[in-house]
């Protein structure tokens, strides 16, 4: 990865040491590469950062020869959620920012960007699950972000 982006600082960290640092200075992180274990712990405690295990998306990659994602798996950080299964409770942000990286990874950054500003735009009005302080279920939250794509999508998207 370094050689492919010369001009993004690489730093070796203990793990447990980057954990304390990101969450004491979180703006100082935008690209961490980790292994698939250690990504799952990062996702939960950055997500954990942000208000709710139900608000973070990771992704990991495989490269072949030539630097270029040949598999790619993107999915929300939050886990199943038995406990609140089938009960419009869970905030299904951290499945549509996966969905927006998956459209990414296809080379349709102009549809996943739409999905992640819609989704922050929803937010941002207040129209938020449960778990980050809104009244909205499962459903509504997604309808609201739906309902919010026309206006971000480029006009050859739409």
């Amino acid at each position: 990865m370094r050689r492919g982006f010369p001009d993004v600082p690489h730093k070796v960290e203990l793990f447990d040491a980057l954990l304390a640092k990101i969450i004491l200075r979180p703006h100082d992180f935008q690209v961490v590469l980790v292994l698939n274990e250690y990504g799952d712990f990062l996702a939960n405690m950055a997500s954990g950062l942000v208000g709710s295990l139900g608000t973070g998306a990771s992704g990991n990659s495989s490269f072949d020869d030539n630097d270029e994602v040949n598999v790619a798996m993107l999915d929300p950080a939050d886990g199943t959620a038995p406990d609140i299964a089938g009960q419009n409770k869970a905030d299904p942000t951290a499945m549509l920012l996966a969905f927006g990286m998956l459209l990414d990874d296809i080379d349709r950054y102009d549809i996943g960007h739409a999905v992640r500003l819609s989704i922050l735009s929803a937010i941002s009005d207040g129209e938020r699950t449960e778990d980050i302080g809104g009244f909205l279920g499962t459903r509504e939250f997604v309808q609201r972000v739906i309902e919010r794509l026309p206006d971000h999508l480029p006009a050859h998207a739409a």
